[in-house]
């Protein structure tokens, strides 16, 4: 008598892809089950741990994250602390961690609220709640700074000295040069 395992194989050798239809095959839509009821008991076993520990608990996949409250920390910060600012209501601000109890991430919530003049209230996520949540700084524009006038680089003079070295090399470097280099 073939095992479950066998099965499964002789499945998914039998029944791949197709190539007209596009749908899942048998054994990838049980492996796409099982991955959601993975994820799902993950998540239950953290907001168990969470009201053990007398915290807030947060699923992040089903939750709409500010982009205001995204920008208070930044996301290389936000990967090293495992943590995320999910909610900001001016007076308020929402913080996720994966370790909440971590002293870096108590430390950040503090400085939080010291910055925004603001009450930090800690959350306790999983991970896969913070990868979706990083997964949003993608999409927040990048601000560049403003420059006003002629900004003129150190490398930029040290070229422009070695072709001037007299008049006539100056003349000839303004004939030929971009107004953008005049």
């Amino acid at each position: 008598m073939p095992s479950i395992e066998d099965l499964l194989k002789a499945d998914a050798k039998k029944a791949p892809i197709s190539a007209t239809s596009g749908t899942p095959s048998t054994t990838e839509r049980f492996d796409e089950k099982m991955a959601s009821i993975h994820i799902s008991e993950k998540e239950h076993s953290t907001k168990s741990q969470a009201e053990t520990a007398h915290l807030g608990y947060v699923d992040l996949a089903s939750f709409a994250i500010s982009p205001e409250a995204l920008t208070l920390i930044p996301e290389n910060q936000a990967r090293t602390l495992s943590a995320v600012a999910f909610l900001f209501l001016g007076s308020e601000i929402r913080l996720g961690a994966v370790d909440p109890a971590d002293p870096a991430v108590v430390e950040l919530a503090y400085q939080l609220g010291e910055r925004n003049q603001a009450k930090v209230i800690i959350y306790q996520i999983t991970a896969q709640s913070l990868e979706k949540a990083l997964l949003l700084y993608a999409a927040l524009p990048q601000i560049k700074p403003v420059v006003k006038g002629v900004r003129i680089t150190d490398e930029e003079l040290d070229r422009y000295r070695a072709l001037t070295k007299n008049f006539p090399a100056v003349q000839k470097l303004l004939l030929t040069a971009s107004t953008t280099d005049v």
